[in-house]
């Protein structure tokens, strides 16, 4: 069988069916400028490169027949992420910051983009 053009090309192409394979898909969120706490940068290769990132994010529990806004800070890291969330009883009395959800963060960068409009 004969060679498709150079090994950078058919890699992608391999990339890019093994992704199709697996049903992953590019996943997108908009957020508003001031729910970006922090964003850390630095150049690697001549390219700037987020490496760390807070982001603030509301959400919304039932409690009872009531709506209580639940305070959350998303933070994106080049090996991991954590969600982090401020406890509140019944109430919405406040409490202490806790880490509610981690992982790993595969691409080993944070993918920010920004966006003028």
């Amino acid at each position: 069988m004969g060679r498709i053009g150079n090994g950078d090309v058919a890699a992608k192409l391999a990339a890019s069916r093994s992704l199709r394979v697996r049903n992953i898909r590019p996943y997108f969120i908009h957020y508003r400028a001031e729910d970006v706490l922090s964003c850390t940068i630095t150049t690697a290769s001549g390219k700037p490169q987020c490496i760390d990132a807070r982001i603030w994010e509301n959400t919304k529990r039932v409690v009872g027949f009531a709506e209580v806004t639940v305070k959350r800070v998303r933070h994106w890291r080049s090996d991991g992420w954590d969600l982090w969330e401020l406890a509140t009883d019944d109430k919405g009395n406040e409490g202490k910051w806790g880490i509610i959800q981690s992982g790993p963060n595969t691409l080993g960068e944070v993918s920010i983009v920004h966006l003028l409009h």
